[in-house]
C-alpha cells in the first residue's frame, strides 16, 4: 500500500482511504468524492485538484470528512475545499489558506508550523484547533468560530471581538482567558485552589514553574508538584 502512486482517473467514489501512501504526489483533476477522504501520513502529496467534493450543497451527510494529517509537502489548498471536520495536522509546508475559506464543523490546524496568518472571511462552524502554530501570532477580526478554539503554543497574545463568545482550550483543556492572555496575573493561592489536575498544571506552566516553587517555598506551603507525564516525553 506505501508504493500506491497513481489513482485512475475519472473517478467518482463515496470514500477514499489511502493514509500512508508515501509515494502518492498528487489526485487527478476530475477525482470526485461524497464522504470521507483519508490520506494521512501521504508525505509526497504536494497538491490537492479543485472541484474535489461532489455536492457540496447537500447538507444531509455528515461523512464529510477529510484527513490530510502529516502531509508534510501539502503546500496549498483548492479555493473551494469544503468538508464538514478537516484534519490538516502537522502539515509543516502549509503557508497559507483559502480567503474565505469555510470548514461545516471542525478545522485541526495542529502543527502546522508554517501558517503565519489566518485568510480574512474565515468560518469554522464549531471547533479551531491551533496548537503548536508556533508561527502563528495574531488572527483575523472577523474570523468566525462557533464555540472553541485552542491556542495553545502558539504566538497569540488576545482574540479578536468576534471571538469573544467562544470558549477557550489550550492542549484541550478549558481555560480562562486570564490563564492564556494574562498569566502573571495569576495568584500562587488561585493555583493551589484549582482542583482539575490538567488544568492546574496548565496554569503552573502559564504562571512559571520555577517561579511558583520559588513562590510556595517562599511561602513556606507544603506543595509538592510532579509535572504531567506528557511534559517528560
Amino acid at each position: 500500500m506505501h508504493q500506491f502512486a497513481v489513482v485512475a482517473p475519472d473517478l467518482k467514489v463515496f470514500h477514499l482511504h489511502l493514509s500512508y501512501c508515501t509515494g502518492l504526489v498528487e489526485l487527478p483533476s476530475d477525482l470526485r468524492i461524497r464522504g470521507i477522504l483519508e490520506l494521512t501520513g501521504c508525505t509526497g502529496l504536494t497538491r490537492l485538484p479543485p472541484n474535489l467534493k461532489e455536492d457540496r450543497g447537500a447538507r444531509e451527510s455528515d461523512d464529510r470528512f477529510m484527513d490530510l494529517s502529516g502531509c508534510t509537502r501539502l503546500a496549498e489548498l483548492p479555493d473551494d475545499l469544503f468538508a464538514e471536520s478537516l484534519l490538516l495536522c502537522d502539515c509543516t509546508s502549509l503557508k497559507a489558506l483559502p480567503v474565505g475559506f469555510q470548514v461545516g464543523e471542525t478545522l485541526d490546524l495542529s502543527g502546522c508550523t508554517g501558517l503565519t496568518k489566518l485568510p480574512e472571511k474565515m468560518a469554522v462552524g464549531f471547533g479551531l484547533y491551533l496548537e503548536r502554530c508556533i508561527n502563528l501570532a495574531a488572527l483575523p477580526e472577523d474570523l468566525e468560530v462557533g464555540h472553541e478554539i485552542d491556542i495553545a503554543d502558539t504566538g497569540i497574545r488576545e482574540l479578536p471581538t468576534s471571538l469573544s463568545h467562544v470558549q477557550l482550550l489550550w492542549h484541550g483543556v478549558e481555560i480562562d482567558r486570564r490563564t492564556a492572555f494574562e498569566p502573571e496575573t495569576l495568584t500562587v493561592q488561585e493555583i493551589l485552589q484549582e482542583t482539575y489536575n490538567e488544568r492546574q498544571a496548565i496554569m503552573i506552566q502559564r504562571f512559571g514553574v520555577a517561579r511558583f516553587k520559588e513562590e510556595i517555598h517562599r511561602q513556606g506551603i507544603d506543595f509538592t508538584w510532579r509535572p504531567p507525564l506528557d511534559w517528560l516525553e
